[in-house]
């Protein structure tokens, strides 16, 4: 004779045996500030006492018919912008414009719409963009690179679920989307080698690379232990770079090829009288759609703006609010765009996609 199957504890049997309410158990098991926090946290123990656990495909119904309930009038998302400027995320910066359209479009989809806040306006603070939000019930708040790295931001955090794009904000520390860098550099170096590059000059911007936790120079840096000491082109790590000290790197070091973020070292060579590709390869570590002829790498950028918009609608429905304990880091892989500034020269290196292979 077979057992009889064990009947699956409901959040009617958690209400029951609590004696509250099997509305207060739902809004308990998705983390609402609508109960005090006694009562939340005396429903999570008589859950975890009866064995119960969510039921993926009702949890996907409920997101289903909550997207549709909000398509004619969707919710809104804001777009959280701290730059001296109103358009200062936009101007000459089509990567932070990417995240924008990437996070807008899938917003779209899943029935939200994104606006965008600037905190500069007149008579703007963090407390009053604060409660402008909560008033309006915009609880997801989308935050671009800071105009600064290291920056901080007070909003009152426990009211919203907020998501940031890179490593610019540090205070408060939140989820966030961005590139692999360290990996973009990686794929760059292992790029240029397979079409037969051996001594590649490799000039970084710190400022930009310190936006990105100095991950372009470690993977550089890590990439380089596998060549030869003759194939080693010390690694320029520079606050700033002129055409004259361009100059005396390529005399210093003869580099058959640079990987750089420095974006008027295009200029440079040109009127230092150096053909690119004939006379030198060059290879920028983050390419974009404004630069359709320059080599190097795509971040992705529309990619990262889609994940990032995914992961806070995630956090909305499970109202997930507030600063989190253990921060998520969704990171992005970038693609090489060939250009018209590299080519094939003699000996390349087999390519090695550095994808599961450790780096090694």
């Amino acid at each position: 004779m077979q057992n009889a199957p064990i009947k699956r504890p409901t959040q009617r049997d958690i209400a029951r045996s609590c004696g509250v309410s099997q509305m207060a158990v739902s809004l308990a098991l998705r983390g609402s500030k609508k109960i005090s926090s006694q009562v939340r946290e005396r429903i999570l123990k008589q859950a975890k006492k009866l064995n119960w656990y969510p039921d993926p495909a009702l949890s996907a119904l409920m997101n289903y018919r909550y997207r549709r309930a909000n398509t004619c009038h969707p919710s809104t998302i804001s777009w959280v912008t701290n730059w001296p400027t109103r358009d200062g995320w936009r101007d000459n910066h089509p990567v932070y414009v990417a995240y924008f359209n990437g996070a807008a479009s899938r917003a779209a989809s899943l029935g939200y719409k994104l606006e965008e806040f600037w905190l500069g306006e007149s008579g703007m603070t963090p407390a009053r963009l604060s409660h402008i939000l909560y008033t309006r019930s915009i609880t997801g708040i989308l935050l671009p690179p800071q105009p600064r790295a290291h920056s901080h931001l007070h909003l009152d955090w426990d009211k919203f679920a907020a998501v940031s794009f890179g490593y610019t904000l540090t205070k408060p520390y939140l989820h966030l989307a961005t590139n692999h860098h360290f990996r973009s550099s990686v794929l760059a170096l292992r790029k240029l080698r397979s079409l037969g590059y051996r001594r590649v000059g490799i000039l970084l911007n710190q400022r930009y690379d310190t936006r990105v936790g100095y991950s372009w120079l470690a993977g550089c840096l890590m990439e380089q232990r596998r060549y030869s000491p003759a194939e080693i082109v010390p690694v320029a790590s520079l606050k700033q770079l002129s055409r004259d000290g361009l100059d005396v790197f390529l005399k210093q070091h003869r580099p058959d090829a640079l990987l750089t973020n420095f974006w008027d070292v295009a200029d440079w060579l040109l009127e230092l009288g150096i053909d690119v590709p004939t006379d030198l390869g060059l290879a920028y570590l983050s390419v974009t759609d404004r630069t359709p002829t320059f080599s190097g790498i795509n971040e992705n950028s529309h990619a990262i703006g889609e994940a990032a918009l995914n992961l806070l609608a995630t956090m909305i429905q499970r109202n997930e609010f507030g600063i989190p304990p253990i921060p998520r880091h969704i990171m992005i892989e970038g693609y090489w765009v060939d250009g018209k500034t590299v080519r094939r020269v003699n000996d390349p290196v087999p390519f090695l996609k550095g994808t599961g292979d450790g780096f090694q």
